[in-house]
């Protein structure tokens, strides 16, 4: 029976130093060979040439081995934690155990989100976050527009890590990270340099994965067979999305991401395509009468017979055409379709993008009418050395609860003199008197309004009573407020695993591969 990853167990793992490998690394290997014998005895087609044949052509135009298994993961080019890091370690791990490839996809068509470096620091005790800015005059939205950053822009980045947090900046892989950004022969732009700083930072762990870019790739066949089976796709994708819904229970048709649009004249396919200007549309393919017409948005940017994208013989000089023109860039899970089916043999996901691709699995089945390749995910967190306090909110809501009742019931905390005593006495009669007007004459507002303003006078009264009390709840409760708020920046996985130590990421590492030998 195959193994299966179970999505109903993807959770953060929750401690400095937990790991998370689903299913066991002990059934990876039969799980590679499952994919590699389904992919070679699979009879369908894509845009007329036979399955194995096109992953043999996406392996050969990149370059990579065609005879041995591949291993791929990817995310990216971006400021990453320490839990993908561990997505790599594994990789490593399994290419080696089984004489593979490992391949590292730089997904750099994807969104620039990041455009600050959280770096936290301690002073005092308290644990805060600087925000050093990744570029300073940093426009672009997609991570294949990204400039090479110059010696200058490199040393004040360095600079201003150093500045935030000295100790992390000189005991961290910061400075090989940085010695790599400076250090790439001819920068084309960012995701080279980072490609190439990241590499450095690996391979002093022993983790050398072959590097694709996939802005680069040529989709070729794959792109055909969508554009000539639009309506196709999009039914299918949609099925897919709706079968996941239903399954978790979510109402509507955007999340977790829209549907495509289908109608009577055109269906849109989860594909960007964007001119010289950068500008991305969603790609729409039109049926006109015996002509397919691609449509960047609302403009139609070509136009097909539909035998043209039947056969690869015949629309290989229309996709180059196209392609010269236009960038043609996946979407999501489009570009994860791809990459399980014809790049690797096994794909190793990270948790939202495990959980995200059971989509792709429905898709696959509806539209290739075939079993998805297996597939696993891994994910660990580690915390960085910062003091941390034994305090839980509940502590918060239990001082800010002592506070609120030394306002309303002050004489619970009144030091013990004759004046407290007089008083608590008063506010006692006036209290028993509240609610003997409340159950004989509730309509007697005015009588009861002048015993309330009484009750509160007095209860002013006895607050001068407690002001020492009160200084110290105050105090408790500000410390517990900038404890709690230390403890969150501490315990934060979300910091780029550059700013670790290299102690703390090979004894990641060491859990890892521990993890990996237990099965």
């Amino acid at each position: 029976m195959p193994v299966t990853l179970n999505s109903t167990i993807l959770k953060t793992p929750p401690r400095s130093g937990d790991v998370l490998i689903e299913p066991g690394y002990d059934s990876f290997r039969s799980m590679v060979e499952s994919n590699m014998t389904l992919n070679t005895s699979r009879d369908t087609t894509i845009c007329g040439v036979a399955f194995d044949e096109y992953r043999r052509m996406v392996r050969e135009a990149l370059r990579l081995s065609v005879d041995r298994p591949i291993i791929a993961h990817g995310h990216q080019p971006e400021f990453y934690h320490c839990g993908v890091w561990a997505k790599r370690v594994v990789c490593q791990r399994l290419a080696d155990d089984l004489g593979a490839e490992a391949v590292d996809v730089l997904i750099d068509h994807d969104k620039v989100k990041q455009r600050h470096l959280q770096v936290p620091f301690a002073t005092s005790g308290r644990v805060r976050v600087a925000h050093v800015p990744i570029e300073e005059k940093q426009t672009a939205a997609y991570f294949e527009q990204l400039p090479a950053w110059n010696e200058a822009d490199c040393a004040r980045f360095g600079r201003e890590i150093a500045e935030a947090n000295e100790e992390a900046s000189r005991s961290s892989v910061m400075p090989i990270f940085l010695d790599g950004l400076r250090r790439v022969r001819v920068p084309r732009d960012w995701v080279s340099q980072f490609g190439f700083a990241t590499q450095l930072v690996d391979q002093s762990f022993g983790i050398a994965p072959r590097r694709v870019r996939a802005s680069e790739i040529d989709y070729g066949c794959f792109l055909a067979d969508l554009l000539g089976n639009a309506r196709r796709f999009a039914t299918g994708y949609n099925t897919a999305l709706e079968a996941y819904r239903r399954e978790l229970g979510i109402k509507g048709t955007r999340h977790p991401i829209p549907n495509l649009h289908v109608d009577a004249s055109r269906v849109e396919l989860p594909i960007w395509i964007s001119d010289e200007s950068g500008i991305r549309h969603r790609l729409y393919v039109r049926d006109q009468e015996d002509r397919l017409q691609v449509q960047a948005g609302d403009q139609v940017v070509e136009s097909y017979a539909p035998a043209d994208l039947q056969t690869w013989s015949r629309a290989e000089s229309h996709l180059l055409e196209l392609t010269a023109a236009y960038r043609i860039r996946p979407r999501a899970l489009s570009f994860t379709i791809w990459a399980r089916l014809f790049l690797s043999d096994f794909f190793i996901h990270g948790i939202g993008g495990a959980k995200y691709d059971r989509i792709a699995d429905g898709i696959i089945r509806e539209y290739f009418g075939i079993e998805p390749p297996e597939f696993c995910c891994v994910s660990a967190t580690l915390w960085l050395e910062f003091p941390r306090y034994d305090v839980g909110r509940e502590d918060m809501l239990r001082v800010r609860h002592q506070l609120r009742d030394t306002q309303w019931n002050p004489q619970r905390c009144a030091v013990a003199t004759d004046t407290a005593r007089e008083l608590i006495s008063a506010r006692e009669n006036l209290v028993n008197e509240s609610l003997r007007l409340r159950r004989e004459t509730p309509r007697d507002h005015g009588a009861r309004m002048d015993t309330f303003q009484r009750i509160r006078s007095i209860n002013e009264r006895l607050t001068a009573c407690c002001e020492g009390q009160i200084f110290d709840t105050r105090e408790r409760y500000s410390t517990l407020e900038w404890q709690l708020k230390s403890n969150q920046a501490a315990n934060s996985r979300e910091y780029f695993f550059g700013l670790f130590s290299r102690e703390q990421l090979a004894g990641l590492q060491a859990r890892l591969l521990e993890s990996c030998d237990r099965g």
